[in-house]
């Protein structure tokens, strides 16, 4: 994007955005629906790299499920993050934006992740839910890994209206717990159902014991070996680690023939000091990512234009972002400059008070990255200022310890 700011020569990429599947833009033009480079529209990327495809149901047979066809595109966007902050750094996020394209109404849909992660050795995999951040994962049984050394951990978090239900499978276990195939298995899986339609019950492998029925399949905290969990089964055992998969789903929606839905989903990866430690660290960053989702800036853009926001800067002088932000202990501060100068990036607090500088004297003319450390300063909200050429801009950064 740069390049073509420069240059004014657009790499096919750029020129080709699939604005006509779907793709996002920023509308510099003023003329919507249109995709005009030369007159300001731009493709909406988020974070550091975006990607974008389209799906549908409709090609080809559908061997294994043996359903028909239903309608649904699916509009994909895909983005990473380069940070300092591992939470962010490790994990790459995707909006689903689902669009009926049938007919009929869609009624009391689910919208599943069915992953196989394979976290380091795959047979001695171990899974859980949390339920109030809407986070599916997976850990390891032991307490080290040949591929990783010490076992980390990884999850699905379901950003905006949590999750609904969750199961697990095992490719070579029993036919009610394998992976789901056929369109009824499918079903049952998404309400929380084993493949055969037996509820899920909370005690041992959740199959046909006298715990409660539950849609959750180990929602206990296995850091605190609370029942029911894989650690702590709630019959006096631990359960046995496998080939396991997981399958955390949406709550029910529906949808009316034209209309769209849109899911915002983070794949997150942390690794501890152990097996269970990383599973702390995952909820440390499923916090820090639900609060960037909340606030808005995860999904936010790095390209000021003006036609949609009145106050983005001008080209000679430009505070791109602070990312992470959220931030936990330090961030990284990106800002460009016309030409050579002095310049000053400081951190204020909400009573305008300077509570520290970042960076004071001459920059040479481009691209800068500016590192944030904010020992010392307590969690709230600062503003990063950028003082240059006689001009003043800030971004508003929020501090979680």
């Amino acid at each position: 994007m740069q390049a073509y700011e420069d240059t004014g020569v657009a790499t096919n990429d750029l020129a080709e955005w699939p604005v006509e599947l779907g793709a996002e833009v920023i509308d510099g033009d003023g003329v919507e629906g249109n995709y005009d480079l030369a007159g300001g529209d731009r493709p909406r990327i988020y974070g550091s790299q975006t990607a974008f495809w389209v799906m549908n149901d409709v090609g080809n047979e559908h061997v294994s499920s043996g359903s028909a066809p239903i309608g649904l595109e699916v509009q994909a966007t895909a983005f990473a993050i380069s940070s300092p902050d591992d939470a962010f750094d490790q994990a790459t996020f995707y909006r689903y934006r689902l669009v009926n394209r049938n007919t009929l109404p869609l009624e009391d849909a689910r919208l599943s992740i069915f992953a196989d992660t394979d976290m380091g050795n795959g047979p001695d995999e171990y899974e859980g839910v949390d339920t109030t951040r809407g986070l599916g994962y997976y850990y390891n049984e032991g307490e080290t890994d040949s591929g990783y050394g010490v076992p980390p951990d990884s999850g699905f978090d379901f950003l905006g209206d949590g999750l609904g239900s969750f199961r697990y499978a095992i490719n070579a276990g029993p036919v009610y717990s394998r992976d789901p195939r056929r369109k009824i298995e499918i079903d049952r899986t998404q309400r929380g159902l084993w493949n055969d339609g037996t509820p899920q019950t909370a005690s041992g492998y959740g199959y046909d014991t006298s715990g409660p029925v539950t849609v959750w399949a180990f929602p206990g905290d296995p850091v605190t070996a609370e029942c029911w969990s894989d650690i702590n089964n709630c019959e006096g055992g631990s359960n046995i680690g496998g080939n396991h998969r997981i399958i955390p789903t949406s709550p029910p929606f529906s949808l009316q023939p034209g209309e769209a839905r849109t899911f915002d989903i983070a794949f997150l990866f942390a690794q501890g000091t152990s097996n269970l430690d990383s599973i702390t660290e995952l909820r440390a960053a499923s916090d820090l990512v639900q609060a960037a989702y909340d606030d808005g800036s995860l999904f936010d853009t790095r390209l000021p234009v003006a036609a949609e926001d009145e106050t983005a800067a001008p080209t000679a002088l430009r505070l791109d972002a602070v990312y992470p932000n959220p931030m936990r202990d330090r961030a990284a501060v990106t800002l460009y400059v016309s030409e050579a100068g002095t310049v000053r990036i400081a951190a204020y607090d909400m009573l305008g008070r300077r509570v520290k500088t970042l960076a004071e004297g001459p920059f040479a003319a481009g691209d800068h990255v500016v590192p944030f450390d904010a020992a010392g300063l307590p969690s709230g909200v600062y503003f990063v200022t950028l003082e240059a050429e006689g001009q003043r801009q800030t971004r508003k950064v929020m501090l979680v310890r």
